[in-house]
């Protein structure tokens, strides 16, 4: 199956041309391909790249958290018509009942992806904001959820999601979290430095546990 995109601004090499797209078996194939199967109308629009978001609470009026599988379904059908292709979904720090009522939504939802569906951003896997984080910058965090680090409870969250929590929030200034790094990722997960206010020393105690340690878009400066 190919796909000739005509009459649309490609996103190229840093910058917009117009120029036909030719997309054979969901690849990008050489436009001078003339044997598509269908020829679609871009009418001016932008052709971009499709966009996978990391950090997102939910969509379409369905909070994550309080998301079942249809309002996982609804979240991906939402996405996919803004441009986001795939996605990780962002539990927001909450009871451990709830968080794992969220997982386990998730984690069907991604069963569910797997027999197809159309028009509907693919569930990559869960991010988890918190519960390790600093009260001072807690944002919409409830302060009394927020604890030290705790791997006993995280390796009983990524359990419940078969492996699918991609990468943490956690506050470097939070007693025992840089020492906790690692323990994070030889579970699977990305690290990140979010709704924190810690100095650059504090900071960098997280990197000698772990080079897997990236900057949240929340974090302090």
């Amino acid at each position: 199956m190919s796909i000739r995109i005509i009459n649309g601004k490609v996103y190229k090499n840093g910058t917009f041309s117009e120029e036909d797209l030719v997309l054979k078996e969901g690849k990008i194939s050489s436009a001078e391909d003339e044997n598509a199967d269908e020829v679609y109308d871009a009418k001016g629009k932008y052709v971009v790249p499709g966009f996978i978001d990391v950090h997102t609470h939910g969509g379409a009026g369905v909070d994550v958290n309080a998301a079942d599988q249809q309002g996982f379904e609804k979240i991906g059908h939402f996405f996919a018509t803004q441009g986001t292709t795939s996605w990780l979904s962002s539990i927001l720090t909450d009871t451990k009942e709830q968080t794992l009522k969220t997982i386990n939504e998730a984690v069907k939802h991604q069963e569910a992806q797997k027999n197809g569906h159309e028009n509907c951003a693919d569930l990559l896997g869960i991010h988890l904001e918190g519960p390790f984080l600093a009260p001072e910058y807690k944002g919409a965090m409830p302060e009394h959820l927020l604890i030290s680090p705790d791997l006993e409870l995280l390796k009983e969250y990524q359990k419940a999601a078969d492996g699918n929590i991609r990468y943490i929030t956690v506050s470097p200034e939070v007693k025992g979290v840089p020492e906790a790094i690692k323990g994070m990722t030889d579970l699977g997960m990305k690290v990140a430095i979010g709704h924190s206010g810690a100095d650059y020393e504090t900071s960098w105690k997280c990197n000698n546990f772990s080079e897997s340690i990236k900057v949240s878009k929340y974090q302090a400066k």
